[in-house]
């Protein structure tokens, strides 16, 4: 996020060339497994309806393989605001502000992403969240 802020570019734009600006009637549907893939040290991410460029929100599907703030090299902060909802699972929220969240299935958060924050898994198996972060213009 914030290498996309610096560059103002949308962070879809690192995932694919042939995005299309959102305008008015436009939508997008990403079909099951479909979404564009990345792994990182934090997550395997799935980007939800990415060939929507310039979107307020961005939608993905998290699978949550860290276990400890260690394996996520710490807490990381990004302009903007954002929601998640644990599908399976448990995982922890590390922010700089409040003490560490336990979520479980069918639970959700919303917070401000200036705030430096971190998911961890906290149960045996990886945990599965869908994750709506919403981007400043």
């Amino acid at each position: 996020y914030i290498l996309a802020r610096v560059l103002e570019v949308d962070v879809v734009s690192f995932f694919r060339t042939d995005a299309v600006s959102i305008s008015k009637g436009m939508r997008s549907v990403t079909r099951r497994g479909a979404g564009e893939k990345e792994s990182t040290a934090r997550y395997d991410l799935e980007l939800l309806c990415a060939e929507l460029s310039a979107k307020k929100m961005v939608p993905s599907l998290n699978r949550v393989t860290a276990t400890s703030i260690e394996d996520v090299d710490g807490l990381r902060a990004h302009e903007g605001e954002e929601f998640l909802y644990v599908l399976s699972g448990q995982v922890v929220i590390h922010t700089e502000f409040y003490t560490p969240t336990l979520l479980e299935e069918g639970d959700s958060m919303y917070f401000d992403s200036n705030m430096a924050h971190a998911y961890v898994s906290s149960g045996d198996e990886p945990a599965e969240i869908i994750v709506v972060a919403a981007v400043e213009t």
